[in-house]
C-alpha cells in the first residue's frame, strides 16, 4: 500500500490526506489540491508499471 501524496514530490513529509467533512468548503477545496497534485505522479507510476509488464 501506498500513500497517494507519496507521488507528490512537493508534499514534504507529513503525507496524509485530511478528511475534509468538518473543514467546511475550504477543506474539500484543499483535498482536491492534495489530489491533484500527487495524481501525475501517480499516473507515471502506474504507466511504468504496465510498461514493464508489456515488456517482460
Amino acid at each position: 500500500m501506498t500513500l497517494l501524496r507519496s507521488f507528490d514530490p512537493a508534499a514534504g513529509p507529513d503525507l496524509d490526506i485530511p478528511d475534509p467533512y468538518y473543514g467546511g468548503a475550504e477543506g474539500f477545496t484543499e483535498v482536491l489540491a492534495m489530489v491533484e497534485a500527487a495524481t501525475p505522479g501517480l499516473l507515471a507510476w502506474v504507466r511504468q508499471r504496465v510498461t514493464d509488464r508489456t515488456q517482460a
